[in-house]
């Protein structure tokens, strides 16, 4: 399959599942519920996603790469807090499109054992990410340890932010709830500046 026909046939079967996972649920959509209503062949799904809780995390590639690439494009200097929160306003900048897809993945992940297992694993990932960012830009006398404690309430906050989001439906500034959050916890670190 050409890059663009992968890129189509992904697409396609993300926006039919996300119909049917909304519609009958993500426990009772079965594969070949979704290929048939994609109108793609037996099998064909798996050409797109390796499983279903993979389809509703369709951009999570997309978005750990924007996660990389913003905090490697970080200035050297500033605050761990700082930096964070400028990247979590790129990541939150979402157009409606992404707002409905980050809504699906968070009602799925409250239904969904397979969902939220797949989150968690997104999340181990994430909380690599940050802390490998963090650590050289901390004090000193700051440890690993404090880089890890650093991403882990980072991810924290993004959870509680997101989970607010959702609970208003959508309509809260993200990036500003993260942030918020973020500082008030990163500030009983006495190592990180925030």
């Amino acid at each position: 399959m050409e890059p663009d026909d992968r890129t189509a046939h992904r697409a396609k079967v993300h926006q039919v599942a996300s119909v049917l996972f909304l519609r009958d649920g993500f426990e009772t959509t079965s594969i070949a519920d979704i290929e048939q209503a994609a109108g793609i062949p037996e099998g064909a799904f798996f050409a797109a996603f390796p499983s279903k809780a993979a389809a509703v995390f369709a951009e999570e590639e997309a978005n750990t790469q924007r996660l990389i690439d913003g905090l490697g494009a970080r200035p050297a200097g500033e605050s761990l807090c700082d930096g964070f929160a400028a990247v979590l306003a790129e990541l939150a900048d979402l157009s409606p499109a992404a707002r409905e897809r980050a809504l699906l993945a968070a009602l799925l992940s409250a239904e969904s054992a397979e969902v939220r297992s797949h989150h968690a694993a997104a999340r181990v990932r994430w909380l690599e990410i940050i802390a490998a960012w963090a650590a050289p830009r901390l004090s000193e006398r700051a440890s690993t340890r404090d880089a890890v404690e650093f991403a882990a309430i980072a991810m924290d906050c993004v959870e509680a932010g997101m989970q607010r989001w959702v609970e208003a439906g959508a309509t809260l500034d993200l990036a500003g709830v993260i942030t918020r959050e973020l500082a008030q916890r990163a500030a009983a670190l006495e190592l990180i500046d925030c």
